[in-house]
């Protein structure tokens, strides 16, 4: 994870050629994706959640997605749609971040 002047990065890798392939299938998969669909309030992990649900750390709402690949997976670039919400994307995307290390 990586702060931007817009947002912020998170490089996701492994080691394992399968893996990769399905972390640049997921990155595709999340570049596509638009502002959750905030009416339906269940978290089913297909998109339905308002983002204040669940613990993925690439947020959707208000942001842009994109990835590049990189040698062993992708980088994933959230962009907040405002400058007055990069310092709280950051934030939120730190968090979560953190939430998904494994216990120590």
């Amino acid at each position: 994870m990586a702060r931007t002047p817009s947002g912020i990065d998170l490089s996701i890798t492994s080691d394992d050629v399968d893996a990769r392939a399905r972390i640049v299938a997921l990155a595709q998969l999340q570049s596509t994706q638009r502002d959750p669909l905030r009416l339906l309030p269940p978290h089913t992990s297909l998109h339905s959640g308002p983002g204040t649900v669940g613990r993925c750390p690439v947020i959707h709402a208000d942001t842009a997605v994109t990835y590049e690949k990189i040698p062993e997976g992708v980088k994933i670039h959230i962009t907040a749609n405002r400058a007055t919400d990069v310092a709280q994307l950051q934030k939120a995307t730190e968090s979560r971040v953190r939430a998904l290390a494994p216990p120590s």
